[in-house]
């Protein structure tokens, strides 16, 4: 029979035998490659593409019989640890934290001004202990002991956590001190006598004492007595007040409305003063007068009163008035004003406590 031209010599044919032995070529180049890797530690490391791998990211040369990384002696870690990499720099990330950390101290801000610094606040004329004690010009009155445990308890019962009080005298400071220790007291009886009748006190589970000062104020035949003023940092909040409290002299000893002018003037300058860095004040105090006092601390101060009435040149005063008063400047606003007359006020004393609630920043839920 005769053979056809063309017909393949042998198994697989011409075709096969080519591709058989390109892929021995291949693989005689890989062996040789990896001979020479791993005889010379200074070749260049390629990658599976071809290109040279950095020096950092070589794990070491390969045994070609078992595959496993030979790492030399002289390299960093342990053996079969690998280094840690580096960071990698991320293009922009310091403008996006910046941003990020702005916006959280937007949402901060927003919820400090959302959550307003709110306290009770009283002027408490407590009614001296000597006023009520035999012979006394209000001896109908029981002792100054007991009637200083019914205040702790009409404090209490308004949730009141600054306050200045009036007429404060030794036998009723201690037993402040002693039933009702967290109430903070300034001047406190280290100054005498006339200096503690009119205390600035304060619950110190809601307040801390910042700064305390007096300023001398005109009182019986225009004799100078120092009277409180005090900055408070609230413990929650932050939030800093001044708290001032006066006792401006009644006619008891002769005519004192010349006095009591003279120390309103006094007590509206330090107001203005109290107030000029932005920082709210609060004043209490039995001022022995109604409209003659409302109108000249209103024309001459910011200060409202937490009864209402006009502020400014103009001078309407509230439709009830007590000689015992709370003000403060615009900052602070004022609800729930109450001049109480209880059972248990008119046997602890011959004044209305005087209260109201006090809100500062934000808004009152």
């Amino acid at each position: 029979m005769t053979k056809h031209a063309g017909a393949p010599a042998g198994p697989g044919g011409p075709l096969v035998q080519g591709l058989l032995a390109g892929v021995l070529t291949l693989v005689i180049g890989a062996v040789a490659v990896l001979l020479v890797l791993s005889r010379d530690g200074d070749a260049t490391v390629v990658d599976a593409d071809g290109q040279p791998v950095a020096e950092a990211n070589r794990a070491g040369p390969r045994s070609i019989v078992t595959g496993v990384v030979m790492q030399p002696e002289e390299w960093l870690g342990e053996p079969g640890e690998t280094r840690t990499p580096s960071p990698q720099k991320i293009r922009g990330g310091g403008r996006l934290a910046r941003a990020a950390q702005r916006a959280t101290q937007r949402e901060e801000e927003e919820e400090q001004t959302q959550a307003p610094t709110t306290f009770r606040v009283s002027s408490f004329n407590v009614l001296g202990a000597n006023h009520t004690k035999p012979g006394g010009r209000h001896a109908r009155f029981t002792d100054g002991v007991t009637r200083m445990r019914w205040a702790v308890q009409i404090l209490a019962g308004q949730g009141v956590s600054v306050a200045g009080l009036q007429e404060l005298q030794a036998p009723q400071y201690n037993t402040l001190r002693s039933v009702a220790p967290v109430w903070q007291v300034y001047p406190g009886p280290g100054m005498g006598p006339g200096p503690l009748a009119n205390s600035v006190v304060w619950r110190s589970d809601v307040w801390t004492r910042v700064e305390a000062y007096t300023v001398p104020i005109p009182y019986f035949k225009g004799r100078r007595v120092p009277m409180p003023y005090v900055k408070l940092q609230h413990n929650q909040t932050g939030q800093q007040i001044w708290i001032a409290n006066f006792h401006n002299p009644a006619d008891a000893k002769g005519p004192a409305q010349k006095w009591r002018n003279a120390a309103v003037a006094i007590e509206a300058q330090l107001a203005n003063r109290l107030t000029a860095d932005g920082t709210p004040l609060v004043m209490t105090g039995d001022f022995n007068d109604r409209a003659e006092f409302f109108c000249p601390i209103t024309r001459s101060t910011t200060l409202r009163a937490a009864n209402g009435g006009s502020t400014g040149s103009a001078c309407a005063p509230p439709a009830r008035m007590n000689v015992d008063w709370i003000l403060g400047s615009p900052d602070i606003s004022f609800s729930q004003f109450a001049a109480l007359e209880t059972e248990l006020v008119n046997r602890t004393t011959d004044h209305p406590v005087i209260v109201a609630t006090a809100a500062i920043g934000g808004s009152e839920e």
